[in-house]
Protein backbone atom coordinates (compact mmCIF):
# COMPACT_ATOMS: atom_id res chain seq x y z
CA UNK A 1 0.00 0.00 0.00
CA UNK A 2 2.86 2.38 0.71
CA UNK A 3 4.44 1.58 -2.67
CA UNK A 4 1.15 2.44 -4.37
CA UNK A 5 1.17 5.80 -2.63
CA UNK A 6 4.71 6.47 -3.88
CA UNK A 7 4.52 5.00 -7.40
CA UNK A 8 0.80 5.24 -8.07
CA UNK A 9 -1.85 2.55 -8.24
CA UNK A 10 -1.31 2.08 -12.01
CA UNK A 11 2.45 1.54 -11.80
CA UNK A 12 3.51 -1.22 -14.28
CA UNK A 13 5.90 -2.74 -11.75
CA UNK A 14 3.23 -2.99 -9.06
CA UNK A 15 0.64 -4.33 -11.51
CA UNK A 16 3.09 -7.02 -12.64
CA UNK A 17 3.82 -7.93 -9.01
CA UNK A 18 0.11 -8.17 -8.23
CA UNK A 19 -0.46 -10.37 -11.29
CA UNK A 20 2.36 -12.76 -10.38
CA UNK A 21 1.20 -12.91 -6.77
CA UNK A 22 -2.37 -13.69 -7.82
CA UNK A 23 -1.11 -16.34 -10.28
CA UNK A 24 0.47 -18.23 -7.39
CA UNK A 25 -3.02 -18.72 -5.96
CA UNK A 26 -4.59 -19.98 -9.21
CA UNK A 27 -5.60 -23.59 -9.92
CA UNK A 28 -7.29 -25.34 -12.81
CA UNK A 29 -10.94 -25.87 -11.92
CA UNK A 30 -11.83 -29.59 -12.22
CA UNK A 31 -15.40 -28.64 -13.12
CA UNK A 32 -15.01 -26.26 -16.08
CA UNK A 33 -11.25 -26.77 -16.72
CA UNK A 34 -10.52 -23.05 -16.65
CA UNK A 35 -8.03 -21.21 -14.40
CA UNK A 36 -9.71 -20.25 -11.13
CA UNK A 37 -8.13 -17.74 -8.77
CA UNK A 38 -8.53 -18.75 -5.14
CA UNK A 39 -7.12 -15.57 -3.58
CA UNK A 40 -10.06 -13.45 -2.39
CA UNK A 41 -10.09 -9.85 -3.69
CA UNK A 42 -9.60 -6.88 -1.40
CA UNK A 43 -12.77 -5.39 0.04
CA UNK A 44 -13.61 -2.47 2.30
CA UNK A 45 -15.72 -4.60 4.65
CA UNK A 46 -16.85 -8.19 5.15
CA UNK A 47 -19.99 -9.75 6.67
CA UNK A 48 -20.00 -9.94 10.43
CA UNK A 49 -19.53 -13.25 12.21
CA UNK A 50 -21.43 -14.16 15.39
CA UNK A 51 -18.91 -14.76 18.17
CA UNK A 52 -19.08 -15.57 21.84
CA UNK A 53 -18.43 -12.70 24.25
CA UNK A 54 -15.21 -14.35 25.45
CA UNK A 55 -13.96 -14.54 21.86
CA UNK A 56 -14.98 -10.95 21.04
CA UNK A 57 -12.64 -9.75 23.78
CA UNK A 58 -9.70 -11.03 21.68
CA UNK A 59 -10.55 -8.86 18.64
CA UNK A 60 -8.34 -5.88 19.69
CA UNK A 61 -5.31 -8.17 19.99
CA UNK A 62 -6.08 -9.67 16.59
CA UNK A 63 -6.34 -6.20 15.06
CA UNK A 64 -2.94 -5.28 16.51
CA UNK A 65 -1.40 -8.52 15.18
CA UNK A 66 -2.83 -7.84 11.70
CA UNK A 67 -1.31 -4.36 11.74
CA UNK A 68 2.09 -5.83 12.55
CA UNK A 69 1.66 -8.41 9.79
CA UNK A 70 0.80 -5.76 7.19
CA UNK A 71 3.92 -3.82 8.23
CA UNK A 72 6.12 -6.94 7.85
CA UNK A 73 6.75 -7.07 11.61
CA UNK A 74 4.94 -10.40 12.01
CA UNK A 75 5.15 -13.47 9.80
CA UNK A 76 2.17 -15.17 8.20
CA UNK A 77 2.85 -18.32 10.23
CA UNK A 78 2.82 -16.36 13.51
CA UNK A 79 -0.44 -14.60 12.62
CA UNK A 80 -2.00 -17.90 11.54
CA UNK A 81 -0.97 -19.59 14.79
CA UNK A 82 -2.45 -16.72 16.81
CA UNK A 83 -5.75 -16.95 14.94
CA UNK A 84 -5.83 -20.73 15.35
CA UNK A 85 -5.06 -20.62 19.08
CA UNK A 86 -7.55 -17.82 19.74
CA UNK A 87 -10.55 -18.79 17.62
CA UNK A 88 -9.97 -22.58 17.38
CA UNK A 89 -13.05 -24.04 15.61
CA UNK A 90 -13.85 -20.72 13.91
CA UNK A 91 -10.36 -20.35 12.43
CA UNK A 92 -11.39 -20.81 8.79
CA UNK A 93 -14.37 -18.47 9.12
CA UNK A 94 -12.18 -15.77 10.66
CA UNK A 95 -9.56 -16.14 7.91
CA UNK A 96 -12.22 -16.01 5.18
CA UNK A 97 -13.42 -12.66 6.54
CA UNK A 98 -9.97 -11.33 7.43
CA UNK A 99 -8.18 -11.90 4.11
CA UNK A 100 -10.28 -9.43 2.03
CA UNK A 101 -9.50 -6.72 4.58
CA UNK A 102 -5.74 -7.04 3.84
CA UNK A 103 -5.41 -4.73 0.82
CA UNK A 104 -1.73 -5.44 0.20
CA UNK A 105 -1.77 -8.24 -2.40
CA UNK A 106 1.57 -9.70 -1.30
CA UNK A 107 0.55 -9.79 2.37
CA UNK A 108 -2.86 -11.22 1.54
CA UNK A 109 -1.31 -13.93 -0.64
CA UNK A 110 1.30 -14.80 2.00
CA UNK A 111 -1.37 -15.43 4.64
CA UNK A 112 -3.58 -17.30 2.17
CA UNK A 113 -0.75 -19.58 0.97
CA UNK A 114 0.14 -20.50 4.55
CA UNK A 115 -3.51 -21.27 5.22
CA UNK A 116 -3.70 -23.48 2.12
CA UNK A 117 -0.52 -25.28 3.14
CA UNK A 118 -2.10 -26.24 6.46
CA UNK A 119 -5.59 -26.78 5.01
CA UNK A 120 -5.14 -27.47 1.27
CA UNK A 121 -8.70 -28.55 0.56
CA UNK A 122 -10.92 -25.77 -0.75
CA UNK A 123 -13.51 -24.98 -3.43
CA UNK A 124 -13.21 -23.04 -6.68
CA UNK A 125 -15.08 -19.76 -7.05
CA UNK A 126 -16.45 -20.54 -10.52
CA UNK A 127 -18.01 -24.01 -10.09
CA UNK A 128 -17.65 -24.60 -6.35
CA UNK A 129 -15.68 -27.75 -7.15
CA UNK A 130 -13.61 -29.45 -4.47
CA UNK A 131 -9.90 -29.12 -5.19
CA UNK A 132 -6.61 -29.67 -3.41
CA UNK A 133 -4.38 -26.61 -3.67
CA UNK A 134 -1.08 -28.45 -3.07
CA UNK A 135 -1.39 -31.00 -5.86
CA UNK A 136 -4.02 -29.16 -7.97
CA UNK A 137 -6.26 -32.21 -8.27
CA UNK A 138 -9.96 -32.69 -7.74
CA UNK A 139 -11.46 -33.89 -4.50
CA UNK A 140 -10.09 -34.32 -1.01
CA UNK A 141 -7.51 -36.97 -0.26
CA UNK A 142 -5.17 -38.16 2.45
CA UNK A 143 -2.05 -36.36 3.65
CA UNK A 144 0.38 -36.63 6.53
CA UNK A 145 -1.00 -34.91 9.66
CA UNK A 146 2.48 -33.58 10.55
CA UNK A 147 4.19 -32.44 7.32
CA UNK A 148 1.06 -32.52 5.05
CA UNK A 149 2.85 -34.64 2.45
CA UNK A 150 0.39 -36.18 -0.02
CA UNK A 151 0.31 -39.97 0.35
CA UNK A 152 -1.06 -42.80 -1.79
CA UNK A 153 -1.66 -46.18 -0.17
CA UNK A 154 -1.23 -49.45 -2.00
CA UNK A 155 -1.45 -52.90 -0.47
CA UNK A 156 -0.65 -53.72 3.13
CA UNK A 157 -1.92 -52.86 6.56
CA UNK A 158 -3.32 -49.50 7.69
CA UNK A 159 -0.29 -48.63 9.85
CA UNK A 160 1.54 -45.78 8.03
CA UNK A 161 4.91 -44.19 8.82
CA UNK A 162 5.68 -40.99 6.89
CA UNK A 163 9.13 -39.80 5.77
CA UNK A 164 9.02 -37.19 8.56
CA UNK A 165 8.65 -39.96 11.16
CA UNK A 166 4.97 -39.45 11.94
CA UNK A 167 2.93 -42.63 12.41
CA UNK A 168 -0.83 -42.89 12.03
CA UNK A 169 -3.61 -45.24 11.03
CA UNK A 170 -4.69 -44.91 7.41
CA UNK A 171 -8.35 -45.80 7.97
CA UNK A 172 -8.72 -43.35 10.88
CA UNK A 173 -6.98 -40.57 8.98
CA UNK A 174 -9.09 -41.21 5.88
CA UNK A 175 -12.26 -41.04 7.98
CA UNK A 176 -11.12 -37.75 9.52
CA UNK A 177 -10.30 -36.40 6.07
CA UNK A 178 -13.80 -37.17 4.80
CA UNK A 179 -15.36 -35.55 7.85
CA UNK A 180 -13.27 -32.43 7.24
CA UNK A 181 -15.38 -31.74 4.14
CA UNK A 182 -18.36 -31.06 6.41
CA UNK A 183 -16.38 -29.25 9.09
CA UNK A 184 -18.02 -25.88 8.39
CA UNK A 185 -21.46 -27.42 8.87
CA UNK A 186 -20.38 -28.99 12.16
CA UNK A 187 -19.05 -25.64 13.34
CA UNK A 188 -22.34 -23.93 12.59
CA UNK A 189 -24.25 -26.65 14.44
CA UNK A 190 -21.81 -26.37 17.36
CA UNK A 191 -22.25 -22.59 17.51
CA UNK A 192 -26.05 -23.04 17.40
CA UNK A 193 -25.92 -25.55 20.27
CA UNK A 194 -23.68 -23.24 22.32
CA UNK A 195 -26.13 -20.39 21.75
CA UNK A 196 -28.98 -22.63 22.87
CA UNK A 197 -27.11 -23.56 26.05
CA UNK A 198 -26.48 -19.90 26.87
CA UNK A 199 -30.12 -19.08 26.20
CA UNK A 200 -31.21 -21.94 28.47
CA UNK A 201 -28.93 -20.73 31.26
CA UNK A 202 -30.25 -17.19 30.80
CA UNK A 203 -33.81 -18.50 31.07
CA UNK A 204 -33.05 -20.41 34.27
CA UNK A 205 -30.93 -17.88 36.15
CA UNK A 206 -32.33 -14.56 34.88
CA UNK A 207 -35.79 -14.88 33.38
CA UNK A 208 -37.02 -17.10 36.21
CA UNK A 209 -36.16 -14.37 38.72
CA UNK A 210 -38.12 -11.67 36.89
CA UNK A 211 -41.59 -12.59 38.29
CA UNK A 212 -40.37 -12.39 41.89
CA UNK A 213 -38.66 -9.07 41.17
CA UNK A 214 -41.82 -7.68 39.55
CA UNK A 215 -43.87 -8.89 42.53
CA UNK A 216 -41.53 -7.11 44.93
CA UNK A 217 -41.82 -3.90 42.95
CA UNK A 218 -45.61 -4.14 42.93
CA UNK A 219 -45.69 -4.75 46.69
CA UNK A 220 -43.52 -1.70 47.25
CA UNK A 221 -45.83 0.35 45.07
CA UNK A 222 -48.92 -0.90 46.91
CA UNK A 223 -47.28 -0.29 50.29
CA UNK A 224 -46.39 3.24 49.32
CA UNK A 225 -49.90 4.03 48.08
CA UNK A 226 -51.61 2.56 51.14
CA UNK A 227 -49.36 3.64 53.98
CA UNK A 228 -47.59 6.77 52.86
CA UNK A 229 -50.74 8.98 52.65
CA UNK A 230 -51.79 7.94 56.17
CA UNK A 231 -48.33 8.61 57.51
CA UNK A 232 -48.22 11.98 55.79
CA UNK A 233 -51.56 13.07 57.26
CA UNK A 234 -50.51 11.84 60.71
CA UNK A 235 -47.20 13.68 60.37
CA UNK A 236 -48.96 16.91 59.42
CA UNK A 237 -51.35 16.64 62.39
CA UNK A 238 -48.46 15.91 64.74
CA UNK A 239 -46.52 18.92 63.45
CA UNK A 240 -49.56 21.16 64.04
CA UNK A 241 -49.77 19.99 67.64
CA UNK A 242 -46.03 20.51 68.16
CA UNK A 243 -46.18 24.05 66.77
CA UNK A 244 -49.19 24.88 68.96
CA UNK A 245 -47.45 23.61 72.06
CA UNK A 246 -44.29 25.58 71.28
CA UNK A 247 -46.36 28.71 70.64
CA UNK A 248 -48.24 28.21 73.90
CA UNK A 249 -45.03 27.81 75.88
CA UNK A 250 -43.51 30.89 74.27
CA UNK A 251 -46.59 33.06 74.79
CA UNK A 252 -47.44 32.03 78.39
CA UNK A 253 -44.61 34.00 80.17
CA UNK A 254 -45.37 37.22 78.30
CA UNK A 255 -49.09 36.96 79.07
CA UNK A 256 -48.36 36.36 82.78
CA UNK A 257 -46.07 39.40 82.91
CA UNK A 258 -48.70 41.64 81.35
CA UNK A 259 -51.30 40.41 83.85
CA UNK A 260 -49.04 41.29 86.80
CA UNK A 261 -48.58 44.79 85.48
Amino acid sequence: MRWKELLGAESPALLALDAKTAASCTVLCPGCHTPSQLLPPAEASTPSLPLLSSVKAQIPELREACTKFCRHKLSAAALFDKIESTFKDQRDEILARLLPLVHDTERRAALYLHWRHVQPFTYTACCNSAVCYLCHTAGHHEDCPECHLQLVKGDGCDSITCFCGASFNWADRLRACKLAQHKDVFRRVLFFLRARVQKHKYTIFVVSQIPSYVLQQRLLFITYNFFCPIWNSFRRSLLVLVHRRRLTRAATPSVATQCQM
